[in-house]
């Protein structure tokens, strides 16, 4: 589950087997409005949490095997 707390320009890419690769652009319209986000993991896939503007705030939680990784790169 990811929530958009503030910010905008939130990129996640998904790549589905049978689908090909799909990518979902988030803004936050106003301070009181964010946006939350479910995959129910039924089938094996690759998201990449791929951009946001300087100070956007996520909330993410992850629940799954203990073979995954995220990285944070600064780009500074």
């Amino acid at each position: 589950m990811m929530q958009v707390l503030s910010g905008g320009g939130v990129r996640v890419l998904q790549h589905l087997p049978e689908e090909g690769l799909i990518t979902l652009h988030l803004d936050c319209v106003a301070d009181e409005r964010g946006w939350i986000v479910t995959y129910d993991g039924g089938y094996p896939h690759i998201g990449s949490l791929s951009g946001g503007q300087t100070g956007t705030k996520l909330l993410v939680q992850v629940i799954g095997p203990e073979r995954w990784e995220m990285k944070y790169e600064d780009e500074t």
